[in-house]
């Protein structure tokens, strides 16, 4: 006598679009840009980047990276989408990968999107070495599990500006403490 349910497809769209925004807000460098407007001063940052052309690696193409890379495709990316399960490539994607190789998926890629649940084969799959894979300045975004990134490498590669930044809805340990040093 007990409905189960799930929330699967609810929040694709809205998640995309938060993905958006904090990869053009980086990539556009709208915090700096920002600050600059209400301290009522203007300098030119220097050289910010576009989706457009970049390469887009997302993890996981189920309901929000489906929707992730409908959304990057459309603004010009090549995305390379990476799942386990085969079979031929969604049309939001313009190469489709399976996990086994997500290796050369990361490899000189502008942005990775993790939309992974918490498993085994997902726990700490973004490595030290994984990171180093990625173009420098590389943006990473997660929004399946925290569990999915070595924070503290994630960490080291963004206090060594290794990589532009970092979008995260979820971390490991929620809610992210006030003296984490990834705030």
């Amino acid at each position: 006598g007990v409905a189960l349910t799930n929330s699967s497809g609810a929040y694709g769209v809205a998640i995309a679009e938060y993905v958006m925004a904090g990869v053009l807000e980086l990539m556009r460098c709208l915090p700096a840009y920002i600050g600059q407007q209400r301290r009522h001063e203007w300098r030119r940052l220097g050289f910010t980047r576009s989706i457009m052309g970049s390469r887009v690696t997302v993890i996981g193409l189920g309901d929000l990276g489906g929707n992730v890379a409908m959304r990057m495709k459309a603004f010009g990316a090549h995305v390379t989408g990476v799942r386990r399960s085969a079979g031929p490539p969604p049309d939001c994607v313009d190469e489709l990968v399976p996990a086994g190789r997500v290796d050369a998926a990361l490899e000189g890629a502008d942005v990775v999107v993790l939309c992974l649940p918490n498993t085994p084969d997902t726990r700490h799959m973004l490595t030290a070495q994984r990171i180093a894979r990625l173009k420098d300045g590389a943006v990473v975004v997660n929004v399946g599990r925290g569990s999915a990134i070595d924070q503290p490498a994630l960490l080291s590669a963004l206090q060594s500006g290794r990589l532009l930044g970092a979008v995260l809805d979820v971390v490991e340990k929620e809610p992210l403490p006030a003296d984490d040093p990834l705030w």
